[in-house]
């Protein structure tokens, strides 16, 4: 029974994949063509979009300036996209590897929470999109697994490139540094001697040298430069902290979106229906989600999990946002709380592998549907 459930689950994971790349076909759309606009600027020795400089994240564009052809125009967005189903792929691949090493999780049962994670609606809608929700994927779960790795100068390197990468990709990620400085605090503390914290010291500042001129630049522009797109456009106005934590609760709807995100759009992450927002819903699936691992804070693993998801959530929440795709790396972690839910209420693992592959057919059963529907408008 069980080799049956594995093939099925296997099965179910290749056909995701395939999904995925249906994306490839459709033409880039609002942030997909400023990143575009940025990458040919910075051919020209300008990080600007249009006519002034810009303090957007800087990674997609300069993956895309580096495949930039002349006379290609196509070549580097095809190029990106391929990129971004490889950045997707090792993710996947770091999480499954953090399941089985970290937290000793069965083989099935890890390949039922990737299921899950991979037949999402986000995960198959933005996988090959020119956005950094695949590279976030790859990143985040390779920072989350090396962090929990034993102390040693080899894994804090990987650690400190890993966040680097994270905050180029987004800047909310900066949130994740309180791990950064309590793995780079333990390692301090694990060999008293000058030679060992002068590497210690000297490894955390080289790496934390282009992300402090990132927030001397960003701070250089937003103050002194008018640029028509930025992240900090809701940090100007008046009382712009209380305003943006009442948008990233879903209280208020900031200006720079058509509906209300933040917490209320939670829900849309497990409920695939289009705009969906429900305050309530959304708190019931985080109490369901995180609320176990509050009966695990003495696992050193499941602890770090939650300080993860928490002070991200928490950044989203002051940055005054929270799309439903903001949180597609982070539905391996909720996953898991709903497996640690049913264990807590004596569940079977059985009817877990059973209710994973029941969800996840029905969700790709959808997904077909809409494959059909894209390669009918742009191929057939």
């Amino acid at each position: 029974m069980s080799s049956m459930y594995r093939n099925i689950t296997y099965g179910l994971l290749l056909i995701c994949l395939l999904i995925s790349v249906r994306s490839v076909i459709m033409p880039t759309i609002a942030d997909e063509n400023t990143y575009l606009k940025i990458s040919l600027k910075i051919l020209q020795g300008k990080f600007y979009q249009d006519d002034s400089a810009t303090s957007l994240s800087p990674l997609i564009p300069v993956l895309l300036a580096l495949f930039h052809i002349p006379k290609l125009e196509l070549f580097n967005v095809l190029c990106m996209k391929f990129l971004n189903l490889g950045f997707m792929v090792l993710g996947f691949r770091y999480c499954y590897k953090f399941f089985r090493e970290h937290l000793n999780l069965d083989n099935l049962i890890t390949c039922c929470i990737l299921l899950l994670f991979a037949s999402n609606h986000q995960t198959l809608s933005w996988t090959t999109r020119v956005y950094p929700e695949s590279i976030a994927v790859f990143s985040f779960w390779a920072f989350l697994f090396y962090v929990i790795k034993p102390l040693s100068i080899t894994n804090l390197y990987k650690v400190l490139l890993f966040f680097v990468l994270l905050f180029f990709t987004r800047y909310v990620f900066a949130v994740l540094g309180v791990l950064v400085l309590w793995y780079s605090y333990n390692l301090l503390i694990k060999q008293i001697n000058t030679t060992h914290i002068f590497r210690v010291l000297l490894i955390s500042l080289c790496f934390s040298l282009p992300v402090l001129f990132w927030i001397k630049y960003m701070y250089f522009i937003e103050s002194t430069v008018t640029t028509d797109v930025s992240y900090f456009h809701r940090f100007k106005g008046e009382n712009p902290i209380l305003f943006n934590i009442k948008c990233g609760l879903g209280l208020e709807q900031s200006s720079e979106v058509n509906k209300v995100n933040g917490l209320p759009a939670f829900a849309s992450l497990f409920i695939p229906i289009t705009g969906y927002r429900n305050f309530l819903v959304s708190i019931l699936l985080l109490v369901a989600a995180l609320g176990p691992y509050l009966l695990h804070l003495k696992n050193k693993v499941t602890n770090t999990m939650l300080v993860a998801v928490t002070v991200v959530m928490l950044g989203y929440v002051f940055a005054g946002t929270g799309f439903s795709r903001y949180w597609l790396f982070l539905i391996p972690i909720y996953v898991y709380g709903f497996y640690l839910l049913m264990k807590r209420l004596k569940i079977n693992d059985r009817w877990f592998v059973l209710l994973a592959i029941i969800i996840s057919s029905l969700s790709i059963i959808n997904e077909l549907r809409l494959t059909i529907k894209i390669l009918g408008r742009y191929i057939l």
